[in-house]
């Protein structure tokens, strides 16, 4: 669809007789119809094809003036539509830029939670580890009973 709309252009452009100052409008209409995607702005690119048609039929008729004045609202139709691609392919941007902030922001607070959960383990296990070391300490610290010589019965 793109071909057929820089080859429309083009065809507009090479079938018409204008001034310099209408080449110009024509050509930047052209390079703007060309850079822009009918499916981002499909009105401003039918409103510029709309003028160029208007333009070339003008001057076909002989007035070259109107033609030239069409020529450039074709111009300002495609740069309106060269624009308005611009625009929409920025927002597209954007919205991926916030979505890949929200899946980092949303990254970052599941690494956190598992940060402060291993913490938190780390910090059990310290303190299952010096309660072991208190008690092998006092276990070791304590007397050990002495054993009572059995009683022998007499002996005959």
């Amino acid at each position: 669809m793109r071909q057929a709309v820089v080859g429309w252009v083009v065809a507009a452009a090479l079938g018409a007789t204008a001034s310099a100052r209408a080449e110009t409008a024509r050509e930047a209409a052209e390079a703007a119809l060309a850079a822009s995607s009918e499916a981002q702005a499909p009105r401003e690119i039918a409103e510029a094809r709309r003028a160029l048609l208007r333009a070339r039929g003008a001057r076909e008729a002989g007035d070259a003036k109107a033609g030239e004045r069409l020529e450039a609202v074709a111009r300002m139709w495609a740069l309106t539509a060269r624009d308005v691609a611009e625009a929409k392919r920025a927002e597209d941007a954007l919205t991926e830029a916030q979505q890949k902030t929200a899946e980092a922001r949303d990254k970052a607070a599941r690494e956190r939670a598992l940060l402060e959960e291993r913490v938190a383990e780390r910090a059990r296990a310290k303190l299952d580890l010096e309660r072991a070391e208190a008690e092998a300490k006092a276990q070791k610290a304590a007397p050990k009973p002495v054993a009572k010589p059995k009683k022998r019965g007499k002996r005959p």
